[in-house]
């Protein structure tokens, strides 16, 4: 019944209105995932790894039952009642996050299989690390887990694992530290690997929650750590308002609809040594409002609303986009928002607070100076050529140093919808 929804989906002439009125739940279809579980995690990737779960895929058919299952898809509230009624199916492409470029769909009476192809290192290793890291800080205060330096050490574990599943090697992230160390020279390049680094963690977190859900023994009950517990770690440490929320609010849909996780996190591919590029990005500054006191899980809240983050003063900002990719053939981006924290220094101290309370931001360092950074995923959106949302009519923006800019405007997004 939710692909027959989809597939209307797919060949209406409304598509804009459609994906509009459907909840985020009925817009998933059902593809395959290709997994590979590789141990001996070790970020700097000094040892050797070796495979030691199998590759598998689950195929999902498709078919249009007609007038009959068309009436009842629209009495159970899964598709709009003012949709035509559809005679043909839509293909899928198959499509992998590492390695080459999606296939381009072809007609076909049921669609192809889409695969997410993920390769895990040191799976195992690292789930029993953070098991382990949890219940050392289990039943400590907020005091204790901060001196105790239990946050950014989960960082260290989290951004290690994935940056070791992609074959990537930071020169700025302090894998025994657990956050980047930036210096005026670099400071921009380092706002960029944290927001890529957030997401491509997410990213493989949510492959993680599929994958687990097809193949339990990827993850042994003796690792103490479900896939659950690796993407709720993952969103406590690294996202906070309204990112945080929403996301929460798709775990379901990554652990039966992979394509979920190209249309929440992210559409395209992940070359092998790379994480996630943003097709363009925009370095700017924001403060505090104080007048706007909406909660922070409220789309509408400021990044910093007096209501929501509680995140004083001025903060840096890097607002970037990458491919969604719904399954349709419409072309749709991720508008992204990463807050930036600096603590002023290289005392890691300071980093160590929950993601909703970080410190104030201070700017780029000065001169030889150097000073420890991470980020949070405070905003996530998806926008088609309307530049909204499909939830607020107002078009998104992003800040470009201290000026708002409608991503209408941009010449990247211009370029990418016309291509």
């Amino acid at each position: 019944m939710y692909n027959l929804c989809y597939d209307i989906a797919n060949w209406t002439k409304k598509s804009k209105e459609f994906y509009n009125k459907i909840p985020d739940n009925v817009r998933e279809r059902t593809p395959s995932v290709m997994v590979k579980n590789h141990e001996n995690f070790n970020p700097s990737g000094s040892k050797k790894v070796t495979p030691e779960k199998a590759t598998y895929t689950r195929r999902s058919a498709l078919r249009v039952f007609g007038t009959a299952a068309l009436a009842t898809a629209l009495a159970m509230g899964g598709c709009s009642a003012k949709e035509p009624r559809i005679e043909k199916t839509a293909p899928a492409p198959t499509v992998s996050s590492i390695g080459p470029e999606p296939e381009k769909p072809t007609e076909s009476p049921t669609p192809e299989t889409q695969k997410i192809e993920m390769e895990f290192v040191g799976l195992e290793d690292f789930a029993r690390k953070l098991s382990a890291l949890e219940k050392e800080f289990e039943n400590a205060t907020e005091e204790e887990k901060q001196k105790g330096e239990f946050y950014t050490k989960r960082m260290a574990l989290l951004i290690g694992w994935s940056h070791a599943n992609h074959g990537f090697k930071s020169e700025t992230f302090d894998y025994e530290k657990g956050v980047w160390i930036a210096g005026a020279d670099n400071y921009e390049a380092v706002q960029r690997e944290v927001a890529s680094s957030i997401m491509t963690l997410l990213h493989d977190a949510a492959v993680l929650t599929h994958a687990c859900n097809e193949d339990k023994s990827l993850l042994p009950s003796e690792t103490g750590m479900t896939a659950d517990d690796i993407m709720a770690a993952s969103l406590d440490a690294f996202t906070g308002g309204y990112a945080k929320s929403k996301l929460n609010g798709r775990l379901n849909n990554f652990k039966e609809y992979p394509i979920s996780i190209k249309t929440s996190i992210y559409g395209g591919t992940i070359e092998k040594g790379k994480l996630i590029e943003p097709f363009a990005g925009y370095y700017g500054t924001r403060t505090r409002n104080n007048f706007n006191d909406k909660d922070a899980k409220d789309p509408d809240a400021d990044l910093l609303s007096s209501g929501g983050m509680n995140a004083g003063g001025t903060h840096d900002t890097y607002d970037f986009f990458v491919p969604s990719d719904m399954g349709d053939g419409v072309k749709r981006v991720l508008k992204l928002t990463v807050l930036i924290v600096n603590t002023e220094s290289k005392d890691i101290h300071y980093a160590n607070k929950p993601a909703e309370k970080p410190v104030n931001g201070y700017g780029a360092p000065e001169g030889d100076q150097s000073v420890v950074v991470y980020g949070i995923l405070v905003d996530a959106r998806v926008a088609d050529k309307t530049c909204t949302d499909g939830i607020n009519s107002k078009p998104l923006h992003v800040v470009d140093g201290d000026k708002e800019r409608p991503i209408c405007d941009l010449p990247e997004l211009q370029k990418y919808y016309a291509s």
